[in-house]
């Protein structure tokens, strides 16, 4: 299951594990975006998204020279959730 799964995501068995557990992010700043969007505020909600994301990849690219590791499988985490939540917003809200 773990091979399919990576193969599905674009990665190793090896980093399946950050990018699952970075996956989730994405999707609750999809929800954020969404919410507030629904709420009537969809200028704050792009801008939002576009911080957000861009704090992720700028504080992961700095954290990964202290842990000796890559940030590609986070950040390749994150952005499938922002993917897959975005094509479910799309889906439920008619876009």
């Amino acid at each position: 299951m773990r091979k399919i799964l990576a193969k599905l995501l674009f990665c190793s068995e090896y980093d399946l594990n950050n990018v699952l557990l970075h996956l989730p992010l994405g999707a609750v700043i999809i929800g954020l975006g969404v919410g507030l969007d629904v709420v009537g505020l969809p200028f704050v909600s792009a801008g939002l998204i576009v911080a957000f994301t861009f704090g992720f990849i700028m504080y992961e690219l700095s954290e990964r020279p202290v842990l000796h590791d890559k940030a590609f499988p986070d950040i390749q985490g994150f952005l499938w959730g922002l993917g897959f939540a975005a094509f479910i917003a799309i889906l439920a809200l008619g876009i």
